[in-house]
């Protein structure tokens, strides 16, 4: 359907029509979201709680693993890493130990978006990076 609207010059009114059919189609999905957003959040919440009901318990009781007659819950820890929020110079510090060291391994590998785009848009180069443009259709309700 949507071909039929790009080939050739279309009518205005089968284009204009097609254009509030997809808005019709977005405003009626996104109120359907709207519904299962609320009614998943509430439950999201009742898990939240029961979760960290079980991990205080765990932890106090020094239990590992439980079970139910349907399902079993364990207690798993893992280290992640965490810039130290109280010393403001923990990002520098790392930096420096990074380049001291070559750890580039505590890194992980992905640009940083908003200051690659400050830089394409002062039209400055980085070295062994290309931009991407991505396109997006935005379709708004016409006033009111």
């Amino acid at each position: 359907m949507a071909k039929a609207a790009t080939k050739g010059k279309s009518p205005a009114m089968a284009v204009g029509a097609l254009i509030d059919k997809l808005y019709d189609l977005q405003k009626a999905r996104e109120a359907k979201q709207s519904e299962f957003d609320a009614i998943i959040k509430k439950m999201k919440a009742e898990e939240d709680e029961i979760e960290q009901h079980f991990i205080d318990s765990f932890t106090a009781d020094e239990i590992s693993k439980m079970a139910g007659s349907r399902a079993s819950a364990s207690l798993d820890s893992e280290v992640f890493p965490q810039i130290d929020g109280d010393d403001p110079k923990a990002w520098d510090k790392l930096r420096k130990h990074i380049v001291k060291t070559g750890e580039w391994d505590l890194l992980e590998k992905r640009i940083g978006k908003t200051a690659f785009r400050e830089r394409y848009k002062a039209k400055v180069a980085v070295p062994g990076v290309k931009a991407f443009v991505k396109k997006t259709l935005h379709v708004r309700k016409i006033g009111k």
